[in-house]
């Protein structure tokens, strides 16, 4: 049933763009195919984000009143409690050997989705290095994986250049393609932001996350998930024998 209504929503946008050439986002958003190679990019991987976090207005970088009642969206909701997914295989590794979900069962994993140009994700960059550095040392993955805006993709020297800027010390992959972000978070679906942020516990179980463009230290979802950190047990934090 659930394949069917995503089959009838699919041709429904189908035939408004034949018919119009435009593509109504939730909220009254409108984008013309062809017209944008960010949006591009979105849409031909079928990503149903009509937002580009790269561009975003100043309006949508401060913190807003309702960011002080945060919780989890409903398809935020949906994926807590469920299995993380394995990376896609084309993900470029930059600086560091490939990861596997499977390889890192036994260890709390934190996966943020990210881009080079979106000053959203700049403003994140604080709160991942403070992972980081107060966790990381007692078990915790930290994983930034970049996904381009552009068809054309972003190179290794690109995103390096970026992660070295924004100061991360913790693994960073590309996924040029969208097909990592995709089985994590797009899931063909329409999204508000392409950015997501997810922490898998050491069971290889989704046990937060957040979808919002920023997530910025000492914020309330920020706090949230150094909240989800810390409930897990100490010997939680470092991997298991095999």
């Amino acid at each position: 049933m659930k394949n069917t209504r995503k089959c009838a929503a699919a041709l429904a946008i189908v035939a408004n763009v034949f018919a119009t050439g435009v593509v109504h986002a939730e909220g009254g958003a409108t984008y013309t195919p062809g017209t944008d190679q960010h949006l591009d990019m979105q849409h031909q991987v079928g990503a149903k984000t009509f937002k580009d976090c790269g561009r975003a207005s100043e309006a949508d970088l401060v913190t807003h009143d309702s960011d002080k009642n945060w919780k989890p969206s409903k398809e935020i909701r949906e994926l807590i409690g469920t299995p993380a997914p394995e990376f896609a295989r084309d993900l470029q590794w930059v600086g560091c050997k490939p990861m596997t979900m499977a390889e890192l069962r036994g260890r709390p994993v934190f996966v943020r989705f990210w881009y080079r140009n979106c000053d959203m994700c700049d403003s994140t960059a604080p709160m991942m290095n403070e992972l980081e550095s107060k966790y990381g040392k007692d078990g915790l993955v930290v994983i930034g994986i970049h996904h381009s805006k552009t068809i054309k993709g972003d190179s290794v020297e690109e995103v390096e250049t970026a992660a070295r800027k924004l100061g991360y010390k913790f693994p960073i992959a590309i996924d040029n393609s969208w097909s990592t972000v995709e089985k994590f978070w797009i899931h063909s679906e329409q999204r508000a932001f392409s950015s997501a942020s997810f922490l898998i516990n050491p069971k290889g179980i989704i046990v937060w996350g957040h979808d919002l463009g920023r997530l910025e230290k000492g914020s309330v979802a920020a706090r949230s998930l150094h909240q989800a950190i810390d409930s897990m047990s100490t010997t939680s934090l470092h991997k298991t024998d095999q």
